[in-house]
């Protein structure tokens, strides 16, 4: 390379020092440092200082014992071993795969590559190829880990490559830099990770309905509710049933009303009063009038409610306190539960056990929580910070699911969150606020324990972020501190003109009254 690195300044450091070079992969040399360091602890900041330029972390480096930090010096392979375990994310974004090849000493380097994408995903530039055989969980997992990734190494990234460069940029303009790169990155993996926007074209009225983004089981259900079928959605808390039902009537340009949780079949189907009034209900109406109806916690009606409906749905109309009426034709009727009314699980201890024959008159469609619909809402709502957080609480539900934690971490976690953080509560005020509440104190520090690193992710994306706010306001101070100067200095130009004005007129004064006297002593 004709520009030497400073991991190569480094190295060479060490070498000055200790006259022995990084990564000789020689156990004599392993034992010679380790006893130098014994003997005098103030040698190690040079092999912590090349250490930390291959991806080894400070924290990590300056409380390793003197055995681990001259293995690490002298043998690549624990060196690597000791990064990919503290540091997984260094080869991502690094780009030093290149350099740290040419600057292994070692008699039989080992050619370094970068992280892998999975099998099938994706190349720069190129389409994933349709017949590609792509594991899921692998490429989630990896694109997830890049976009943790992308925030916390762009900065630090841009301050590196300028430090050996003669010219030194000021802070501002390195900062739109690393927001340039970061915004690139993000746009490149939206691009892998980005849920279904759906559009609706309605030939009654001519109209093109925008939806924005959407759950990616919307579709269907869409589909489902345009053949007027009663259809049952069983997904877990927060996943958005609701907010599809009202999205569903909005596609389809009808109006839209829902129940709770009911314990009697004359808040379905009304009552008359004591003037013998008919008390309509919202089922009533939409059953008659036509639209969308949800029946929402449908799993925790009681029997004699649930039973009320059976003829509504099957039969095409219903009796009702004041008389028969057929079903509207634009009447859609969905169930939205937690369950597929098998009675209550661990979660949800307070759902019955369905009649059969009820359960029967429904389509069923599940409706787990969509993860990139979550991913891509937070990061409109929270940026940077936003998809942090949701990043954490969806590895959080998995850590408590693979643990068995009795907890339901949906994403109203994600939400609520973010609104925490935004409004300055720190991060550990966030998660006991939202996913932590209800967990003992000993299931809380293991969860915690399991997010350590997307928690230490987070931190940096949170301080990243306050540190650009604060360089974009002092380059804002910078902006206005000229246009205040060329006011004082435009201020200062008309008093000068106001005075120099003043002076010539006294002058003028002057010279008139000294022809004047000139002219009377002459006469």
């Amino acid at each position: 390379m004709t520009r030497t690195s400073t991991k190569e300044e480094a190295a060479q450091a060490a070498l000055a020092a200790y006259g022995i070079a990084p990564w000789t992969n020689q156990a004599t040399d392993t034992a010679t440092m380790q006893r130098r360091f014994e003997f005098s602890p103030s040698l190690r900041i040079y092999a912590v200082q090349y250490l930390s330029k291959i991806g080894l972390p400070d924290k990590s480096l300056t409380t390793a014992n003197h055995a681990s930090l001259a293995k690490a010096y002298t043998i690549s392979a624990y060196a690597k071993a000791w990064r990919n375990r503290v540091n997984p994310n260094w080869s991502l974004l690094s780009g030093d795969d290149e350099d740290e090849a040419e600057a292994d000493f070692s008699t039989t380097s080992e050619q370094r590559r970068p992280v892998q994408a999975p099998q099938g995903a994706p190349q720069g530039g190129q389409a994933a190829s349709p017949a590609a055989a792509i594991s899921a969980a692998a490429t989630e997992d990896w694109l997830k880990t890049l976009y943790a990734t992308i925030d916390r190494t762009t900065k630090a990234l841009v301050d590196e490559r300028f430090q050996s460069y003669e010219y030194q940029p000021t802070p501002a303009f390195k900062a739109q830099i690393a927001a340039l790169a970061q915004s690139e990155a993000q746009k490149t993996l939206a691009a892998y990770h980005t849920p279904k926007r759906i559009e609706i074209y309605r030939p009654a009225d001519n109209a093109t309905v925008d939806l924005g983004l959407q759950h990616n089981k919307f579709e269907t259900l869409l589909r489902l509710a345009a053949l007027r079928l009663n259809i049952w959605v069983t997904g877990p808390a927060g996943a958005g049933k609701t907010t599809a039902a009202v999205n569903v009537a909005k596609a389809l340009n009808l109006p839209f009303e829902g129940e709770g949780s009911l314990d009697a079949d004359y808040k379905l189907m009304g009552h008359k009063d004591a003037m013998g009034q008919y008390v309509e209900t919202a089922f009533f109406r939409r059953y008659t009038q036509g639209g969308v109806m949800l029946l929402d916690e449908v799993d925790s009606y009681s029997p004699s409610a649930s039973l009320a409906l059976n003829a509504a749905l099957a039969n095409g109309w219903c009796q009702f306190p004041h008389g028969r009426f057929d079903k509207h034709p634009d009447c859609i009727i969905i169930a939205g539960a937690n369950t597929w009314g098998l009675g209550a699980t661990n979660d949800y201890v307070g759902r019955n056990k369905m009649d059969a024959a009820f359960l029967d008159r429904f389509v069923k469609l599940p409706w787990p929580v969509d993860e990139d619909l979550e991913m891509a809402v937070a990061t409109a709502t929270g940026g940077p910070v936003g998809a942090s957080w949701a990043y954490l609480v969806k590895n959080a539900r998995r850590c408590a699911k693979a643990k068995g934690l009795k907890v339901v971490i949906s994403p109203r976690a994600t939400n609520q969150g973010i609104a925490l953080l935004l409004a300055d509560f720190t991060i550990s005020e966030a998660c006991e606020m939202t996913f932590l509440s209800g967990l003992s104190p000993e299931q809380s520090s293991e969860l915690l324990r399991q997010i350590a690193s997307q928690i230490d992710g987070l931190t940096r994306t949170i301080e990243h972020t306050k540190a650009l706010a604060e360089q974009e306001r002092q380059a804002e101070l910078l902006e206005a501190e000229p246009a205040a100067d060329d006011n004082d200095n435009d201020q200062d130009l008309s008093d000068y003109a106001r005075e120099d004005q003043a002076e010539r007129t006294l002058l003028d004064e002057i010279e008139r009254r000294n022809a004047d006297a000139s002219a009377e002593s002459f006469l």
